[in-house]
């Protein structure tokens, strides 16, 4: 027995492990937009807020996928949910790829230049959440990504279930939902200072941000 960690997988490596047509899908839209996905923060101040910090988020939550998936499936749990629910690994780690794809274009100035300052801090773009979930729409219609039904629940929850959407006679976010907005949730709020820079490990993090 060993206590060796984890692997910790490239974003090419966790290519390989999407189905297509999402596999060429993704990897389409890193061929068309590699310079603006590595150079954007991952948000203005609260997680991955420096440069490239969009892309390390973005790798962070699908190797978070891997590991929580892989963990729950051998305990047999994912096998006993209801047979309309269960989901495999491939499933999350398109949705968590494109869960923030608007962002890197809410980060520009008007020369199509990523708007970071000095210190490689985003500038808060101005559209409010209406415009960016239409942006994102836009999007994934515009490179074919079509979702299966729970796919498309766990892309729309993926950052959790708004007060005003929620109901007590109906369960609106699914479980492939859940487990994906858990991935960003530990990213963005548990390991916001993580990974650290050019890592390829579980490592031990950046300086905290802010």
């Amino acid at each position: 027995m060993t206590n060796d960690p984890p692997p910790y997988f490239s974003m090419e490596e966790l290519m390989g492990m999407m189905n297509e047509p999402h596999r060429s899908i993704c990897r389409r839209v890193i061929d068309d937009h590699r310079e603006l996905l590595q150079q954007v923060p991952g948000s203005s101040h609260n997680h991955q807020a420096w440069r490239g910090g969009y892309w390390d988020h973005i790798v962070e939550v699908m190797n978070l996928w891997v590991l929580l998936y892989r963990a729950f499936e051998a305990t047999g749990r994912l096998a006993e949910l209801a047979p309309e629910e269960r989901f495999t690994l491939a499933d999350g780690l398109p949705v968590l790829f494109l869960h923030d794809i608007e962002k890197p274009w809410r980060r520009l100035w008007e020369d199509g230049k990523p708007a970071l300052d000095a210190e490689g801090h985003a500038r808060p773009g101005p559209a409010g959440a209406s415009a960016r979930k239409a942006f994102a729409e836009h999007k994934l219609a515009e490179y074919g990504v079509v979702f299966s039904p729970q796919q498309q629940n766990a892309w729309q929850y993926v950052e959790g279930l708004r007060d005003s959407e929620y109901s007590p006679n109906d369960r609106v976010m699914l479980p492939l939902a859940a487990l994906c907005h858990t991935c960003d949730l530990l990213s963005a709020r548990a390991f916001y200072d993580f990974p650290r820079p050019g890592d390829t490990t579980w490592g031990s993090g950046r300086a905290a941000v802010g």
